[in-house]
């Protein structure tokens, strides 16, 4: 899958990121970012959810997730006021809000296809949580929830 707005191109298969179809150095953090963003565009994806997607089983700071948002807005000629491809939900989180090309969303099949990965790291998140510490449950549970709505989601996306 290619997603295809303004001028960049996010390309899957080959994992590389174009503009003007020239390929732009990213890197492998901000790729995963931009692509969860984009692939989740209809929601706002909390912060502690995209770090444990980016960073998966390794607690991170607020700082590494805002570093990594900083560099993909770089990229993407966003900053935080002119918010033309990532919008901000201050004390939430993050939105891809950006154009795609229309005839690659009618293509785009990868939401659904994931979701059976999703349902499996939304099991495992809190399958962990449970054998951890029961005071972190309420986070873990909130991420389980988040998961099975980004799947819901994307299975009314595939029936449309």
């Amino acid at each position: 899958m290619v997603y295809r707005f303004a001028e960049f191109e996010l390309d899957l298969p080959a994992r590389e990121f174009r503009q003007d179809g020239e390929p732009v150095g990213i890197e492998p953090k901000v790729f995963e970012l931009l692509h969860l963003l984009i692939q989740h565009r209809r929601l706002v994806i909390r912060r502690d959810v995209l770090a444990s997607e980016i960073w998966p089983g390794i607690v991170v700071g607020q700082a590494s997730l805002s570093r990594l948002v900083k560099e993909l807005r770089r990229l993407v000629g966003d900053n935080g006021h002119e918010q033309k491809v990532i919008r901000t939900v201050r004390g939430t989180g993050y939105q891809f809000v950006g154009d795609l090309d229309e005839q690659a969303l009618a293509s785009d099949r990868s939401e659904f296809d994931v979701s059976s990965e999703r349902i499996d790291h939304a099991r495992m998140v809190l399958e962990n949580a449970v054998e951890r510490d029961t005071r972190d449950i309420r986070v873990h549970i909130e991420q389980f929830v988040q998961s099975c709505q980004l799947v819901l989601d994307s299975a009314r996306s595939e029936r449309k």
